[in-house]
């Protein structure tokens, strides 16, 4: 796994904390409680990647802090092929997403990326937005999904990390972790 520091990369107004590509099948991504600087006003999480396990749609989890208590609410809504649908999750142990498995086209990945305003301050519970999509040249497996979500605790972002709901995630799988 290639780890980059914090750096003075620019991207849109957003620096880049983390940033984090494997170079071979690993079971999770995680930036340690370091990469995440306490004096943003922004948090953006972008994931890009894959699973191992022989399905068209996978899972990732994406937990915050190591926290795998029931602290993560989500209210969401999406579209798989013509198909809408949509409902909240409550009391979580993780954030869960969508991403492609083995049983998609060659090369087809997924694309999760978490907004998380006032991430370092300690008032409020986090509260924040996700957008997921996976592409694939059957229209069947073609899924777009927006969420609001949670995180039941006023600390401080400091850690997050993404892991394979079954499987591993495949070599090539990406974390990128930028504030501002």
């Amino acid at each position: 796994m290639a780890l980059t520091p914090a750096s003075s990369v620019s991207t849109g107004g957003l620096v880049v904390a983390y940033s984090s590509t494997l170079a071979a099948p690993a079971a999770s991504i995680d930036s340690g409680v370091s990469a995440i600087p306490a004096t943003g006003n922004v948090l953006e999480i972008i994931f890009i990647g894959r699973t191992s396990q022989a399905v068209v749609t996978s899972s990732i989890v994406l937990r915050i802090n190591g926290d795998s208590g029931a602290n993560y609410d989500r209210e969401g809504f999406g579209v798989t092929n013509a198909t809408l649908s949509g409902g909240p999750t409550l009391a979580a142990t993780s954030w869960t997403a969508n991403v492609p498995g083995t049983s998609v086209q060659a090369g087809s990945a997924g694309y999760v990326r978490t907004l998380i305003p006032s991430y370092a301050a300690t008032t409020f519970h986090k509260v924040g937005e996700q957008f997921e999509a996976i592409s694939d040249s059957a229209a069947a497996n073609n899924e777009v999904t927006i969420r609001g979500m949670r995180w039941r605790s006023t600390a401080a972002i400091n850690q997050v990390s993404v892991t394979a709901g079954s499987g591993n995630l495949v070599a090539g799988s990406q974390l990128l972790l930028l504030v501002g």
